[in-house]
């Protein structure tokens, strides 16, 4: 074989190299497009004047306000209810009292509106293409979904149901933590107003064509809290599955990969330290999809090399250690 063609033939395969990496990229890009232009969007409609309507629960006490008072309500700093507080507005000479009563807790009064779960479901970016979101209201219970989600799950009756309720834990598998993780993912959300990213977890859904059985499967969820006026009304659950990232083989489990995985994300977190451990693993997990799908074959390096675009673009800046050649 001549040299020319030797050095022909390793040309050919380093622009095949490029070219996949190219690719890798330009997902990461447009994918970091597709999140932006999701929050703008969720934002402009969340400010809307149907989300301007949301309900409120007041206290109506009439009957047990005496005579000459008025009556408001306010939030008891360090508690998690509303009072009602009555002040005397007749001028009888006396001091100005004061009587409470508790009304509803914050979930009760912060309540996720017919309004507002119309205005997310009809929006274009919930239903967008590969992005399974399903929202939940303060009680867990789905109020909207899209056909992605319906998709990835194969239950396409779930608004109305709650979440655990439709999603129970896997009898069979002894192990199953998965209804305990999502839980205290949700309470967290809800209480702290903010995205909980829970890493991999391995959760098994319901198999509608056999009665009382399960599939298997491993999933990258995000929870994110959605607000308004100052209060936590809902959650968008967000989930990619990654199960065929952790297939099995004749050589290697689950087990394994998921133990390469985690230590791949330990390693890559070094490089973002002020991002949690779980946000790294799930954004790794789901960047070896992203790259399973686009190239047909696990390729972790692409895969380091995506997440960690995904994640300077979520941490605001380079990872550690990463320079800017001028």
């Amino acid at each position: 074989m001549s040299v020319d063609l030797i050095r022909v033939r390793a040309m050919l395969a380093h622009a095949k190299s490029e070219a996949a990496r190219a690719r890798v990229v330009s997902e990461a890009a447009r994918s970091h497009v597709e999140e932006v232009l999701t929050r703008l969007t969720f934002a402009r409609e969340a400010t809307s004047e149907a989300l301007a309507r949301l309900d409120r629960y007041f206290v109506h006490c009439s009957r047990d306000t005496p005579v000459g008072y008025e009556g408001t309500l306010v939030y008891r700093e360090g508690t998690n209810h509303l009072w009602s507080r009555w002040e005397r507005s007749s001028d009888d000479g006396g001091i100005p009292a004061t009587r409470c009563g508790e009304s509803a807790t914050r979930r009760e009064v912060a309540m996720l509106t017919a309004e507002m779960t119309e205005a997310i479901d009809t929006s274009s970016w919930f239903h967008t293409r590969n992005k399974p979101y399903l929202l939940l209201d303060t009680d867990f219970r789905i109020r909207a979904v899209n056909r992605a989600y319906e998709q990835v799950t194969a239950q396409p009756k779930l608004v109305g149901e709650r979440i655990f309720d439709a999603f129970p834990d896997n009898p069979a598998d002894a192990t199953a933590d998965g209804v305990a993780n999502l839980s205290w993912s949700l309470e967290s959300v809800f209480s702290r107003g903010t995205s909980d990213w829970m890493g991999i977890q391995r959760y098994d859904v319901p198999n509608p064509h056999e009665r009382g059985a399960f599939r298997y499967k491993v999933w990258a969820p995000v929870n994110t809290a959605i607000r308004f006026d100052g209060a936590t009304v809902a959650v968008l659950h967000h989930v990619q599955d990654i199960t065929d990232v952790l297939a099995f083989t004749d050589t290697r489990s689950a087990a394994d990969v998921l133990t390469e995985l985690r230590a791949a994300a330990t390693d890559l977190g070094q490089e973002f330290p002020d991002l949690s451990r779980q946000t790294v693993l799930g954004v790794l997990a789901d960047s070896e999809r992203v790259v399973l799908e686009t190239l047909g074959h696990p390729d972790r390096g692409h895969a380091r090399m995506l997440a960690r675009l995904r994640l300077e673009a979520q941490a605001g800046r380079l990872a550690r250690g990463e320079n800017i050649i001028a």
